[in-house]
């Protein structure tokens, strides 16, 4: 247990530092742009995730539990793994790039593609890097770049603040150049020399299945935790989403600890299942620990709005129900981790497009009466029912001590 706590720790920490600076660019954007021009940053930041997410096809989870090797073997593999998505990303910019040539129409528009696709890209090299360290037990070179980054992007914002730009295009360029170092320092620190290639505990097409199995779960998470951003501005307005995104931000990356904590155990929880008791308590657990980060970082919020940013003071009465959403949502990524780390995809897809499917529906709903409120109400309801869905799938088939590694029968890949 002492080998595995150093490196959750470590992640940990870097997530906590990954918190903070996200915590002060979203703050200092909110300093020099309008709420309306907050949204239209959001909005291309989401479109990028869901983007990265989609190219990622699924991979991520299944690949650590899955390889071993060190970082070079398992990101040579995982590039491959992802080359369509790649080639699909690079010829999108490509294209786009062109068109700007070419037509010269609308050139903001087009940057913002543009720029949007080389995100994406960057941001799968740097989860393949990311997923490569986990694997391969590097923690401490990976902590290191990952708070050197995070420096970095805090202090590029700090310098569009300083010199009061407040350009959508300029702020998403700093958060592609970060991506790009990112993914840059990532690959040449852990990709030094040749290495025996990665092994496998199955097949390569037979993870690439699994990963595809978990797409719509992957899909289905961004959508359940990014819809809100992507439907606001059409159901409500710009100004309600950068209203509802600067309070946003900081409460949902209280669960980020937890995501980090779940990605890191997925390989110990297929060693060891947890008991049927142990999946509740981990699930109580995380819930506790989400309410409590959430609760911090909306204390911050409230007083850097009140005193500072009289713009988003609406943004206020958002803190409570986003609380309870980050609570909730903590609680989700442990269930789904356990999930995942005994090959019940479907069931990890389904848990997530249950959440997916609730959320959106609350926020169609909701929305157009509440705006930003009815966003943050939607996602407790969205949340909620992933939660619910998620508890009854760890607990399906199981009585007493069972572990949740032994899967039902028709629930085992392969």
């Amino acid at each position: 247990m002492r080998g595995a706590s150093i490196p959750t720790a470590l992640l940990f920490a870097s997530q906590m530092v990954a918190a903070v600076a996200a915590f002060g660019v979203s703050f200092l954007a909110a300093f020099v742009m309008t709420p309306a021009e907050r949204g239209d940053l959001a909005l291309w930041l989401q479109l990028g995730y869901l983007a990265t997410t989609l190219a990622m096809l699924g991979l991520e989870r299944p690949a650590t539990v899955h390889i071993d090797g060190n970082f070079h073997a398992v990101n040579r593999l995982q590039i491959r793994l992802l080359s369509p998505s790649i080639a699909t990303l690079a010829a999108l910019v490509l294209s786009v790039g062109m068109l700007a040539v070419l037509t010269g129409v609308n050139y903001t528009l087009l940057a913002l593609i543009a720029l949007g696709a080389v995100f994406a890209l960057v941001s799968l090299w740097g989860r393949t890097a990311r997923v490569s360290y986990i694997i391969s037990g590097q923690w401490k070179p990976f902590v290191g770049i990952t708070v050197l980054i995070q420096v970095c992007l805090l202090l590029g914002a700090g310098v569009l603040a300083m010199a009061d730009v407040s350009g959508v295009t300029a702020w998403a360029t700093v958060y592609v150049t970060s991506a790009a170092i990112t993914a840059l320092v990532l690959l040449l620190s852990g990709a030094a020399g040749r290495a025996a290639p990665a092994s496998l505990d199955l097949p390569p097409g037979k993870l690439s299945r699994l990963g595809l199995e978990l797409l719509p779960a992957s899909l289905g998470n961004t959508a359940m935790l990014r819809s809100d951003r992507l439907l606001l501005p059409f159901l409500s307005s710009s100004s309600q989403l950068g209203l509802y995104v600067l309070v946003a931000t900081a409460t949902e990356l209280a669960s980020a600890p937890v995501k980090q904590y779940a990605d890191a155990a997925l390989r110990q929880w297929k060693r060891n299942p947890p008991t049927r008791s142990r999946f509740l308590w981990s699930i109580f657990v995380a819930g506790l620990f989400g309410a409590a980060m959430a609760t911090c970082a909306a204390l911050v919020c409230w007083l850097v709005i009140s005193r500072w940013l009289p713009d988003y003071r609406e943004s206020l009465a958002l803190l409570p129900p986003l609380i309870v959403a980050a609570a909730i949502y903590s609680c989700t990524r442990v269930q789904q981790g356990m999930l995942i780390a005994e090959d019940r995809t479907r069931s990890a897809s389904f848990v997530e497009v249950t959440g997916m499917v609730a959320s959106v529906i609350s926020y169609v709903v909701l929305i157009p009466i509440f705006g930003a409120f009815g966003a943050a109400w939607g996602s407790v309801i969205g949340y909620t029912f992933a939660l619910l869905a998620g508890i009854t799938a760890g607990l399906r088939g199981r009585s007493g001590g069972r572990p949740l590694g032994q899967s039902a029968p028709d629930e085992t890949n392969g």
